[in-house]
């Protein structure tokens, strides 16, 4: 078994995601591009390979 590690970053951006429901607002209140967000959550959707966002 494998442990899956998960950066706290990513982790921050993920939970701002759902808390907000908007990528924009997270990358504003986050302070970073769009792009960087989509990234993040790429991050983790890749380590544990789950449809968060439906």
């Amino acid at each position: 078994m494998s442990v899956k590690v998960v950066e706290i970053k990513d982790l921050e951006t993920f939970i701002y995601a759902v808390e907000n429901s908007s990528l924009t607002v997270t990358s504003e209140k986050l302070g970073i591009d769009q792009s960087t967000v989509t990234k993040r959550i790429n991050n983790i959707e890749k380590k544990e390979p789950v449809n968060y966002f439906v």
